[in-house]
């Protein structure tokens, strides 16, 4: 269970990327690597569901669907890092008790649960800074659920909400700022080719493993082609 949540937490950091970048050639190589991962996810739940099939199959009347929050706003203020989520059918239906709130110094998952026969959760992995999970906690209004997370430094100011965001933002400054080099006129694979291993140097070995799977793929189809 454990690796399936991993997989699906970088499956959303990849849809994350590729949403902010701009860049077609990384763009394949994210999407790559986010189907390999999907695939791998699917194996992985098949596995692990099937011995469960036969016992579940007489409560499928009474099954919940989890449904992923995707829309959420964030302020801050000195001493916490606030999460305002909103959905239609919350209202007066959400109890205190029905929300759960889960907080690491870099991550914070919350789950709504009972909602007509629906939970919704929320999953925030790689914070821009470290919070102080038991100073963290959440707020059920009759429209929305707030969620604050105490920043470890007060005062600090937090220019995005994840270091995942940050860094993108960052290497598509560097491939701004590169792309305005003669060398990279000449060549512009070359921006790219710099954009991806800096990606590389600074991911996680599961990223790295990402990256390197998805670009030798792209390199064998770009090979076929050229056949």
């Amino acid at each position: 269970e454990h690796k399936i949540e991993t997989l699906k937490d970088d499956i959303k950091e990849l849809e994350r990327l590729v949403e902010l970048t701009e860049r077609p050639a990384v763009k394949e190589v994210l999407n790559t690597a986010n189907k390999n991962l999907k695939s791998d996810l699917q194996k992985l739940q098949k596995l692990h569901e099937a011995p469960k099939a036969e016992a579940n199959a007489s409560h499928s009347a009474n099954k919940k669907y989890l449904v992923e929050i995707k829309e959420y706003a964030w302020d801050q203020s000195e001493k916490f890092i606030k999460i305002y989520l909103t959905l239609d059918s919350l209202g007066k239906t959400v109890a205190e008790e029905n929300v759960q709130t889960d907080f690491t110094e870099n991550s914070i998952k919350l789950i709504i649960k009972d909602i007509d026969n629906k939970d919704y959760f929320l999953t925030i992995n790689n914070l821009l800074l470290p919070i102080i999970p038991e100073k963290s906690y959440q707020k059920v209004k009759p429209d929305m659920v707030i969620v604050y997370a105490k920043k470890r430094k007060e005062g600090s100011d937090w220019s995005h909400l994840t270091s995942t965001e940050k860094r993108v933002k960052d290497l598509k400054d560097l491939q701004m700022a590169t792309d305005d080099n003669e060398t990279d006129k000449e060549d512009p694979s070359a921006g790219i080719m710099n954009l991806m291993k800096k990606m590389y140097q600074t991911g996680d070995p599961e990223v790295k493993r990402m990256i390197a799977k998805a670009w030798t793929e792209s390199q064998e189809k770009k090979d076929k082609m050229e056949i």
